[in-house]
This record gives C-alpha cells, sequence and structure tokens, in this order.
C-alpha cells in the first residue's frame, strides 16, 4: 500500500476530518507536470474536487482529467475506489486548488 500510517489515521470509511485535503495547490508548467501525484497521496475518488484557479471551474472528470492507478487492496477494505494518480487533459490549465480525503 502506499498509505503512510504515520502522516494520517487510517480511514476506510471517508469521513475523518484529519484526512480531508482542502485547497492543495498544482500548477502545470509542461506536459509531465499534467500527471501527478497528490502531495498526501491516494485518493477516494468521489472526493476528489479540482478547482481551475484562473477561471473557478470546477473540473469534470472524464472531460478535463482521468485518475489513474487504482488501488487495488485499499479500495477492497474500503468498498471505494482508491486512486493515486490524476492526468489533467484540460488544455487550458495552469494553475489548480485540489480537495480531496485521504483513506
Amino acid at each position: 500500500m502506499l498509505i503512510n500510517p504515520l502522516s494520517r489515521p487510517l480511514d476506510l470509511v471517508g469521513d475523518k476530518e484529519t484526512n480531508y485535503v482542502q485547497n492543495e495547490s498544482h500548477e502545470i508548467t509542461d506536459t509531465a507536470s499534467r500527471i501527478f501525484v497528490p502531495v498526501h497521496g491516494p485518493f477516494y475518488r468521489e472526493s476528489l474536487e479540482i478547482i481551475d484557479d484562473h477561471s473557478g471551474k470546477k473540473l469534470k472528470e472524464g472531460t478535463d482529467y482521468t485518475v489513474l492507478h487504482l488501488l487495488q487492496e485499499v479500495s477492497a477494505a474500503s468498498t471505494k475506489e482508491v486512486f493515486a494518480v490524476i492526468y489533467i487533459t484540460m488544455k487550458e490549465a495552469a494553475k489548480l486548488s485540489l480537495s480531496y480525503h485521504v483513506p
């Protein structure tokens, strides 16, 4: 598993306030920075919210971004999909704010 048990308590339900990350900044400077792992690690798919800081637009999965690398073991234990990687496909995106819940 990619979860560091020392950084945050394990939250397989997805409701611990300590495991909610809000307004994490990510800047897209080149093609390589479009694919990244959030700073605090894997995230519950259903909790991920990405905002384009320039327009204030909430990005849509499947249109503006894709989540990659499903973590099978954690997803099975929590009964929720947990992913590790985000790929931004929206061409205009430059600076983003991410909010998400980590297991």
